[in-house]
């Protein structure tokens, strides 16, 4: 009983710190960090320093799920396309996003794919979480990772990426900057 207590105890802790950083994030609008001061493996990514991006979503009422719901972490609440913009990942992007919806806080899981301006595809999938801070726009903050089978960006698989930014329930608009 005191090894569960104390394993119970630490996954609760990690869930807490998660939610608090996520929550900060949200907060603050932006999280620096130093990454000299992080080990390399977690300082982002090393072998082509720089990878950021800012993404424009736009929601689609008329859109299908982009992907199988099947085992996904909350319900549909919209699918839409938008538009990835960054030094070395350009394109449109084909978006679902499921989510465990709060009155006042959102656990997101956006997943999709990117169509890139020279014709690769590239896979992502988000986990996030959306506060109503400033009513009635969203601050939303996630990690992202990526997955594809492209050659030309194989070097973005395993790679998470941070993001912040805004959702306008009224425009079904969203705006996240990597950082």
């Amino acid at each position: 009983m005191r090894v569960m207590s104390r394993k119970i105890r630490t996954v609760n802790r990690h869930r807490l710190w998660n939610l608090a950083l996520a929550f900060s994030m949200i907060a603050g609008g932006v999280l620096c960090i130093n990454s000299t001061a992080l080990p390399q493996s977690l300082s982002g990514n090393t072998e082509n320093p720089g990878f950021s991006f800012k993404v424009e979503l736009q929601q689609r009422s008329e859109m299908k799920s982009v992907v199988s719901p099947e085992g996904r972490d909350g319900k549909l609440v919209g699918s839409g396309d938008g538009s990835m913009l960054g030094p070395k990942v350009r394109g449109k992007l084909h978006w679902s996003n499921f989510e465990k919806v709060g009155e006042t806080a959102c656990q997101m899981n956006l997943v999709g794919y990117i169509e890139t301006d020279d014709g690769a595809r590239v896979d992502f999938e988000s986990t996030g979480y959306a506060l109503l801070a400033n009513p009635p726009k969203w601050n939303t903050a996630g990690t992202m990772r990526f997955s594809t089978k492209d050659k030309r960006y194989e070097w973005l698989n395993g790679k998470l990426s941070a993001w912040h930014g805004e959702f306008d329930p009224d425009s079904l608009h969203a705006v996240m900057q990597s950082f």
